[in-house]
């Protein structure tokens, strides 16, 4: 997975200022798992899930790790 990850902001104590990181690009090398129904009627469900590691500049940001969530619903035609 290709991701990016807006840069930290960092406030001062009297929240009056603020320090901008630049925003830190990467990819991530996991596994991912989902599911799809489909009705007679032409009705779709699908839900998947994935995480991944990142591979690269994951020392400029706070975590190492990404996660992907999803639930559609739709129809097919």
């Amino acid at each position: 997975m290709f991701t990016s990850i807006d840069g930290k902001k960092i406030y001062s104590a009297d929240q009056l200022t603020f320090t901008e990181n630049k925003d830190v690009y990467d990819a991530a090398l996991g596994a991912g798992l989902g599911y799809k129904l489909v009705t007679k009627k032409g009705l779709v469900f699908e839900a998947n899930a994935s995480y991944g590691k990142l591979l690269f500049n994951a020392d400029k940001i706070d975590h190492t790790v990404v996660a992907k969530y999803g639930l559609s619903i739709g129809y097919r035609f």
